[in-house]
């Protein structure tokens, strides 16, 4: 295998891939105001307002704790040992 591919290189890779994924979900969570209001047209009902929020809300959290999930993989070192899931 080329050095290119090794575990020196790719588990460092992974570790930060993962940390810039939910430092950059937990930044978007928290300026989801703008967020919303960028999604939404000039005048709006405050139900839309609420409605798209409440979906934003949801999603990051959703991603943040699918993150979650990923750092106890990482960390517990299962999909280190499976060649077909560490390559993912």
């Amino acid at each position: 295998m080329p050095a290119a591919f090794s575990a020196d290189t790719i588990v460092p890779a992974r570790f930060l891939t993962l940390l810039a994924n939910l430092i950059i979900l937990i930044l978007s969570l928290w300026s989801r105001e703008s967020n919303v209001l960028a999604s939404l047209p000039i005048e709006f009902e405050e139900d839309d307002y609420n409605s798209v929020h409440k979906e934003l809300t949801i999603g990051l959290s959703v991603g943040i704790a699918l993150i979650g999930i990923e750092f106890i993989g990482f960390f517990s070192g299962i999909t280190m040992f499976k060649n077909s899931i560490s390559l993912l």
